[in-house]
Formats: structure tokens, sequence, C-alpha cells
């Protein structure tokens, strides 16, 4: 009576085969379901269709930075994010133009650039140095940067799908630093005068002309975007060395 009393419990609680088989059916269409977001993602794979990603994707990692603090006024709480160094290979990435303007993520994305900027004490910062593969740079500042204190000051910029276009012939060959080459100055040559073209954060239409320290920094920052960094624009190697050694009364923290 025992035996077959234990042989009802175990039928009454174990589930048929099928129905089994049903619920790990289930449980692994919601699985992929939750695994296939906009990214188009599905355990790792990617689809054919997203075999590019769209803007929306790239910016995504900024989204958890959108932290409101206040809901009326609509205000966001931004961070400072890392600085890429010389040898990641997101660096030598090509940038993909942005389409869309005034959006959430692009706000995003500009105000963790210049928080960044600012946490290093850098003349200007392009995206791709945060890991973001977007036409998007920003430099400037309302204040003279106290590592650059004998050249001019250049209105704070949010330079968006820029082009830049050398006006005239003649180059000029002047010392450059990077946030993503810590410590290390360079000699290089570029363009004595420039146009660059663009657009702001909301889509309005930047031209200037401009030469010296403001034509170094925009060619410097647009660089980037190409994947280029400036020890790749320099002829000769030997002017290219460690901040203590070449300036020694230079603040340690003076890259970029």
């Amino acid at each position: 009576a025992a035996a077959q009393s234990q042989a009802e419990h175990r039928k009454a609680v174990q589930q048929p085969a099928h129905r089994r088989r049903r619920g790990w059916e289930t449980r692994w269409r919601r699985n992929t379901e939750r695994n296939t977001g906009r990214n188009g993602r599905v355990f790792g794979h990617v689809n054919k269709a997203s075999a590019r990603r769209p803007e929306s994707a790239i910016l995504a990692p900024w989204r958890p930075a959108l932290r409101p603090v206040r809901q009326k006024e609509r205000s966001f709480h931004m961070a400072i994010q890392t600085i890429l160094k010389m040898g990641d290979p997101r660096l030598l990435r090509v940038s993909r133009p942005v389409t869309v303007f005034g959006s959430s993520d692009l706000h995003a994305l500009v105000a963790d650039m210049q928080d960044s900027m600012r946490a290093a004490n850098g003349a200007g910062i392009a995206a791709p140095q945060i890991g973001v593969d977007l036409q998007v740079v920003i430099f400037g500042s309302n204040d003279a940067n106290p590592r650059y204190p004998d050249r001019p000051v250049i209105p704070p910029t949010v330079l968006i799908n820029p082009v830049v276009t050398p006006l005239g012939s003649e180059q000029e060959n002047d010392w450059e630093g990077c946030l993503s080459v810590p410590g290390m100055r360079g000699l290089v040559p570029r363009w004595q005068r420039v146009r660059y073209q663009g657009f702001g954060i909301e889509g309005e239409p930047i031209d200037r002309s401009v030469e010296g320290f403001h034509a170094r920094v925009v060619q410097h920052e647009c660089d980037h975007l190409a994947g280029v960094l400036y020890p790749m624009r320099m002829q000769d190697l030997s002017q290219f060395g460690f901040n203590e050694v070449l300036f020694p009364g230079l603040a340690r923290d003076a890259d970029e």
C-alpha cells in the first residue's frame, strides 16, 4: 500500500513528457525574445538585417547616464567617461556621420564629452576617444587654458559632421599632445589656415575660417574621426617624447 501511494504521488507531481517539452520551448522562446533587442542580437549573434548598426545602437551605452534630477526641468546628471589610449583598436575606426540632431542621446553624449574633457584639462575631445563611432568633436572654452596661457581663447564649440578645407598651402610645425597619448608630445605639421563646416547639436550650420592655434585644434580633433592620431602625422619621430623630458616645467597632466 505504501509503495502504491508513493507511485501515485510521483505520477501526480510529474508532468507528462509533452508538457515538459512545451514548457522548455516556452522558456526558450521567452529568453530569445528577451535577448532580441533593438540591435537585433540573439544570444550574441547579429541578424543580417542589423549588420549595419543604427545610430541609436551606437549611442545605446549612454542611455543609462540619463538619470533625471528634476523631472520638470528635464535636467540630467552626466558621467565622466574613460578615455581610450593609443593602442586601442577602437581609436582607428572611421566614424559615421550623425543623422539625428537634438536628440536626448546626442545631448547625453556631448555632456559626457564635456565632463570628460574638463576632468582631464583637455583643449578638445572627439567622440571616438570615449568609444563612440560618431562624427562629433568638442573644443574650446570661455576661459584661457592654464596649460596654454599664451594661446588665444577658442570659443566653446560642438562640431558635428565636420568638413575641414585648407586655405592656402602654408603649413607650420608645432607641439601637440593628446588625451589618448598621455604624458607625451610631438612636433606635428598642420595647415596654417583652414575653413571648417559642420553642424551644432541642434543641427544649426557652422562655417568658420580660422588660423593658428584654433586651426590646429580643429585639425587635431577631426583627425580622430578618421582614425588618425597625431603621431601618425609626424614627419620626424626624434621630435616625439615624454613631457617630463621635453618640457620639464610642463604640468604632468598637460596632454591634449
